[in-house]
């Protein structure tokens, strides 16, 4: 085909339009596919051991009874930083009962860092099979750099041994934790 300039053009501007949203289209399930591999592949990795010692805390239940250190500082223990205003809350509910039926070896205590203490308290107590904290000042999650929730601490003597953040939602990774 030629044009009124007589220059010689190979494609129609209906195949140019085809051919651009062609490459528009793979360009863009390219991207989503990428993304949507190494979100699962973080997703689904292990945390690394990190060996990081337990700040001090200061942590109330609902009748202002403090958790002695030492209860944090002896044997292994799991830490969970939930809230009753994230969205994953009763899926990460679900999966630490599974937790607490198959490792009851282990003690569980709850942390809430940020929020209404007695309404938050009140909430997780209703679906947390586990005696739940309330963070008083957020001395424990501001010296930890916790700023969203969930998150899960592996603590060994008062050593954080390791974390996991995000709700256990993919079978692999919840199996992976509870080993």
């Amino acid at each position: 085909m030629k044009s009124a300039s007589g220059i010689v053009l190979w494609m129609t501007p209906f195949q140019a339009f085809a051919l651009a949203a062609l490459f528009t289209i793979t360009f863009c399930v390219s991207f989503v596919l990428f993304y949507s591999f190494h979100a699962e592949k973080e997703e689904t990795q292990d945390q690394p051991e990190m060996n990081l010692p337990l700040p001090d805390a200061v942590l109330v239940d609902e009748a202002d009874r403090v958790l002695p250190n030492s209860a944090l500082r002896t044997g292994k223990l799991i830490l969970v930083f939930v809230t009753p205003d994230c969205k994953a809350f009763l899926k990460e509910a679900e999966f630490l009962r599974e937790v607490v039926r198959k490792r009851p070896d282990i003690p569980i205590y709850g942390i809430i860092p940020f929020g209404d203490k007695d309404r938050a308290l009140q909430e997780a107590k209703a679906h947390f099979p586990f005696k739940v904290f309330y963070d008083q000042n957020q001395h424990l999650a501001a010296k930890l750099g916790i700023n969203r929730v969930p998150i899960k601490l592996f603590v060994e003597d008062g050593t954080i041994k390791r974390g996991w953040g995000g709700a256990m939602i993919q079978q692999a990774r919840k199996e992976r934790f509870l080993r």
